[in-house]
């Protein structure tokens, strides 16, 4: 592989074919190397599922984050993911969220205009763990019939 080539992701799961309604789901094994940056057009939300060190080209410098299982990162549509350097080969639940679905749940509860997600590098959130986790299990058992489910834990996650 040459140096300006991505590095290749094995997706053992993702919800892209299931008709999941303003969140998809990948779970890969991430591997050790450097990715570019890149815009999803979505807000992005990482759950390690093994211990790691993610170096992050923020602001024109390398920030480093040791991350452990459970771990997670919240990266917002509006701000794009960095140039990335993982040191090992690690699992990764990946959501990707709609930010029109965060808007829709917001209005719904009246409070739109206070709404603003900003990055989180490094955080605990076992409520967000587990609804990550409960989608990937949902989807390996159900594929296809577990849209409304997702759509289910996607209001919840919003």
């Amino acid at each position: 592989m040459s140096k300006d080539e991505p590095p290749v992701h094995l997706h053992l799961l993702e919800s892209f074919n299931a008709g999941w309604d303003g969140l998809n789901l990948i779970y890969e094994i991430e591997p050790r190397n450097e990715t570019p940056e890149r815009d999803f057009g979505q807000h992005f939300i990482i759950i390690a599922r093994g211990d790691f060190r993610a170096s992050y080209m923020l602001d024109g410098k390398w920030q480093e984050v040791d991350y452990t299982t459970g771990d997670i990162a919240i990266i917002p549509a509006n701000h794009g993911f960095p140039k990335t350097q993982i040191d090992r080969e690690v699992a990764l639940v990946e959501l990707f969220v709609d930010p029109k679905l965060i808007t829709r749940t917001a209005c719904e509860l009246g409070n739109v205009e206070n709404i603003e997600l900003v990055p989180q590098w490094h955080i605990r959130d076992p409520l967000i763990e587990n609804i990550g986790l409960a989608l990937k299990a949902e989807l390996e058992l159900n594929g296809a019939q577990s849209k409304f489910y997702a759509e289910s834990m996607a209001t919840a996650l919003s």
